[in-house]
């Protein structure tokens, strides 16, 4: 039986995660609700986190095993309050990569998956690009 994580946000406040099997059916699905419309979510798999964005500039990063969140781990905030757009990361690096709705391009340090501390913005880089098309 093929047992997969999945996890989702909608154009509102919610997060929805769930334990699939089989067929596509959820054995368990849970949902949390944030104060802010979500407007990005990244599932890094290898380090077994979830990267929440939100409409004011916020990234959320939570834990996560066997399809439910099981631990806050630190917020990572944009220098402006702008709707992040887009996030991606390199693995091999421990970098995170958020783009905003006006073009800046955000360049966290992630440090070890489950050290909060060591999360930090290394650089933000104005560009000229449409975010939302590089998706």
């Amino acid at each position: 039986m093929c047992i997969r994580d999945s996890f989702s946000v909608g154009k509102d406040k919610y997060l929805f995660f769930a334990r699939l099997a089989g067929g596509g059916n959820a054995n368990a699905s849970e949902e949390k609700i944030f104060m802010n419309e979500l407007t990005a979510l990244l599932v890094a798999r290898e380090r077994r986190q979830l990267f929440v964005a939100d409409i004011v500039g916020n990234i959320f990063v939570y834990g996560y095993d066997e399809g439910k969140v099981v631990s806050f781990l630190h917020t990572l905030k944009a220098e402006e309050p702008v709707p992040i757009k887009v996030l991606t990361t390199d693995p091999g690096t421990s970098m995170l990569f958020a783009g905003d709705a006006q073009g800046n391009v955000y360049i966290f340090s992630l440090g070890r998956s489950n050290n909060a501390k060591l999360y930090s913005l290394m650089t933000r880089i104005p560009t000229t690009v449409d975010i939302c098309t590089l998706s």
